[in-house]
């Protein structure tokens, strides 16, 4: 009994979960209020395509941002993305969704999550 309404909740959660994330492209994005080139909106949306699996809900606050890129996605919906330069949290990349059901925080290698940052920073 408790095995199966363990089960039933964690497959209500999963489908609640992907059924409200918003996953339409990013259609512009900028940092400190200087817009991304479109190949940095490019490549940000490629870098989400190929990470999309390592998202999940947030269930405690992160430590404050040292970047934050602001979004507006193709559905009109805007949020950020937060990056962090504390131990532990270099491999960490949160979103922050107007809708707080579509908030979401992954974990990712730290290289990916370095190179990313460099070529959203870079001037282009």
């Amino acid at each position: 009994m408790i095995r199966s309404s363990l089960y039933a909740i964690a497959v209500i959660g999963t489908l609640a979960i992907t059924g409200c994330r918003d996953d339409s492209p990013i259609v512009s994005a900028q940092i400190n209020g200087s817009p991304l080139s479109d190949q940095q909106v490019q490549a940000l949306n490629a870098w989400l395509k190929e990470n999309s699996s390592s998202w999940t809900l947030i269930v405690a606050p992160p430590p404050g941002p040292t970047l934050s890129v602001a979004v507006k996605q193709a559905s009109g919906k805007i949020g950020h993305f937060d990056f962090f330069s504390r131990e532990n949290w270099q491999t960490t990349v949160v979103f922050w969704s107007e809708d707080p059901a579509n908030n979401r925080i992954g974990q990712f290698r730290e290289a990916e999550v370095a190179n990313l940052r460099r070529m959203l920073e870079s001037k282009q």
